[in-house]
């Protein structure tokens, strides 16, 4: 008899429209390894059928729908009262058709888990923050370890960035430094915080020297 599952992960490609809603993309706006918001939500096709999609966003920003593949096991994870987080791992830039599409990391377990996996995601997102694509899709072993590890495990697999069709490329696949001191701020880094309001400073004084002393 197989072992119950308990988690699920996979990397996709946002779709940027579903049936009479579209999403345009501003590709710095989207922070790498930023937690995405997860909503079900309800789409009427042009033939006025109602479709149910799950949109992923950021805030007020919306970054985009789950293909069709990724939403049929999510949307059904979710009915069935799993914790599902989602985390922004790269911007992707289509120079032919000019759209910017969001690749994210979708991780989904039970929450009688979330103890263990909570810690594992934290470590996780501290790669992809440096531009390195952690393995999520873990075997029912690897998983059954970092629970016994209660999510402390050091032994993370990375993985090289999938090539592209051509046409596309990546146009951010890491944090920028002011955004990474923004994030230590925000968790109580004084020095980051000081260190992000120079930043910040520095750039308001270029600009306004620019102005007059051209």
């Amino acid at each position: 008899m197989s072992e119950p599952e308990i988690y699920y992960a996979t990397y996709c490609r946002l779709d940027e429209a579903s049936g009479d809603s579209c999403v345009i993309v501003n590709p710095n706006a989207v922070v790498i390894a930023a937690e995405l918001t997860v909503t079900k939500e309800i789409h009427v096709t042009e033939k006025g059928k109602e479709v149910p999609r799950i949109l992923l966003s950021r805030g007020d920003v919306a970054m985009g729908f789950l293909p069709d593949k990724v939403f049929n096991r999510v949307s059904k994870l979710l009915d069935e009262g799993w914790m599902c987080r989602a985390f922004a791992s790269a911007v992707i830039i289509d120079k032919v058709s000019d759209i910017t599409q969001v690749d994210v990391a979708i991780i989904c377990y039970q929450p009688d888990v979330a103890a263990a996996i909570d810690p594992f995601i934290n470590t996780l997102v501290k790669h992809m923050a440096k531009g390195e694509r952690p393995i999520i899709d873990l075997s029912p072993k690897e998983v059954e370890h970092v629970i016994e590890c209660a999510g402390q495990s050091n032994e993370i697999k990375l993985q090289k960035l999938p090539k592209l069709e051509k046409g596309r490329a990546y146009y951010k696949t890491r944090r920028t430094m002011t955004e990474n001191m923004a994030y230590a701020a925000a968790e109580g880094n004084k020095g980051c915080y000081v260190g992000l309001f120079i930043v910040v400073f520095l750039i308001i004084f270029s600009i306004v020297s620019f102005i007059f002393l051209r």
